[in-house]
């Protein structure tokens, strides 16, 4: 009697439409880190890569800082992965971890969330950027140094590095922890805010310090910033006059 009662039940249960998998049903993904060190430098690329070990289609990922923020949402790649590229920065410094979904709008379902690492930043001292002469005023076609200096225990600089607004030099110094940039002011991108780094090898790896103190460049001419663009016509319609007037001179001397 008992089993004749059961097998309707059975019956029953197996009809009634089961709900969908209940978030973190799923098994974790696993998050691992592209070349993996102790710690990185400032500037150097970074690669969290969320794998998911299912006979099932992904359909994306989710990267979380350590507060629990979402940082990316990002469809699965064409190998099932989900990637999150950065440069290490000391303001991104802290644990990540991933999640991973499967199945569309309705039937989504969530994952748990994977392991957690763990991500150091380190970065060398930042060198001082000084002006040589130091004036708070510059005239046009004033020559001007932007001297960088590392910190003396920064024997081997293997690179020095100026940043501006307008552009990025970078050059390989002959010797020594101290660069002199030497320039003249003569057109829009040498006056402005600069600033320098330096390059040196940590652990068989090329390293970019912080960068430095800000130094400003103004130029200007009877106390009114000089329009280079206007500068440059005039010396352009100057040199024009000049020629013209030099050729009607040759000739008036030679018919004459």
């Amino acid at each position: 009697m008992e089993v004749l009662f059961l097998v309707p039940v059975l019956v029953f249960l197996h009809l009634v439409p089961q709900p969908a998998s209940s978030a973190g049903s799923l098994p974790p993904p696993k998050l691992s880190v592209q070349t993996n060190y102790p710690k990185y430098f400032e500037g150097e690329r970074i690669v969290l890569i969320c794998s998911a070990f299912l006979n099932r289609t992904v359909e994306g990922y989710r990267f979380f800082n350590q507060d629990g923020q979402q940082i990316l949402k990002m469809a699965a790649d064409p190998y099932q992965k989900g990637r999150l590229i950065f440069r290490a920065e000391m303001s991104k410094m802290g644990n990540y971890s991933c999640d991973y979904w499967i199945g569309k709008a309705d039937t989504e379902v969530t994952s748990a969330r994977s392991n957690s690492i763990s991500l150091q930043v380190k970065a060398p001292e930042a060198p001082s950027l000084s002006l040589n002469p130091s004036l708070l005023e510059y005239n046009l076609g004033d020559n001007v140094s932007l001297v960088c200096s590392a910190p003396p225990e920064r024997k081997e600089v293997k690179e020095f590095q100026f940043y501006s607004d307008k552009e990025e030099i970078s050059v390989v110094p002959p010797y020594g922890n101290v660069y002199t940039h030497n320039m003249s002011i003569m057109e829009p991108k040498d006056v402005g805010s600069f600033m320098c780094g330096y390059v040196v090898d940590l652990s068989g790896r090329k390293v970019i310090s912080k960068k430095s103190n800000s130094v400003t460049i103004v130029q200007t001419v009877n106390g009114n910033l000089v329009n280079f663009s206007s500068w440059k016509r005039m010396v352009a319609i100057g040199g024009f006059f000049f020629t013209i007037n030099s050729l009607i001179f040759l000739i008036s001397h030679l018919c004459f």
